[in-house]
Order: structure tokens, then sequence, then C-alpha cells
């Protein structure tokens, strides 16, 4: 569809950060965790949601044009965090799109909305690039 993609958690990652780093004696400072405390202070709901809102304001501090938050139907971490996506779309101005999965999911529904959803963002993008270009210095 014409956009590059950055997997925020992969099987490499968990494992690293779940068993490799853990049996390490030094403390590990993870980035999105600590950037997802400013919507949840807590951690103990389980699940990844702290990290998934961490990983969408370390996306919009990066320049991301947009985030795609995908998770398993009844998740509730990522219920959670979906929660305090419009606080994050609002504060750091990036559109978040969720997706969430079960075993009824239609793949014709998911690639009209992803469709979509890229549309929107090359529209945004070009918005900008306007603005940006009709500045005089």
């Amino acid at each position: 569809m014409g956009v590059e993609v950055q997997n925020n958690l992969n099987i490499s990652r968990w494992i690293t950060d779940h068993f490799i780093r853990k049996m390490l004696p030094i403390k590990f400072k993870k980035e999105p965790h600590e950037a997802g405390k400013e919507y949840m202070k807590t951690d103990d709901i389980g699940g990844h949601g702290i990290h998934s809102i961490g990983c969408s304001i370390l996306s919009a501090k990066n320049n991301f044009d947009g985030v795609i938050h995908i998770y398993p139907f009844t998740c509730m971490p990522e219920i959670i965090a979906q929660c305090a996506f419009s606080e994050v779309q609002n504060k750091y101005d990036i559109p978040i799109m969720t997706l969430i999965i079960d075993e009824m999911t239609g793949e014709a529904g998911y690639t009209t909305r992803l469709e979509a959803f890229i549309d929107m963002l090359k529209m945004k993008r070009e918005f900008v690039n306007q603005a940006n270009s009709s500045v005089a210095f």
C-alpha cells in the first residue's frame, strides 16, 4: 500500500525483555514503558497496554504519520490502552487506528479500513507539506 511499517512488539523483543534481560543483574529502562506512564500509572494489569501507549507516544515524537494498534478481542490491557489513545492523538497530533482481531475477522473489512487510514495519512502529509511550503521567508 506504499507505506513503511515498524512493528514495536515482536517475538525476539519479547524473549529478550522477558527472559534474557531478567537473567542479567542489570536493570534496563524500557523507553516505551516510561513514555506510557504519562497515561497509565500502573503496569500491574498485565499484558502490554502501557507498552502500546508508550510506543504511540514515541512514534509521534519520532515523526511517524500514524499508528495502527492491533490487539486480540477481549484483551483487557489493550482495551484500557485504547481509552488513552484519544488523549494521545490530541496531545501529540498523531492519528491512531485500532484493529481488533478475533476468529471471525474478515480480511476484506480490514483491507478497506487500512486503505482509508493510509489515504487519510497521505492527505494529512500533503496538507502539512503545502502549509509549510506556503510560508514565506
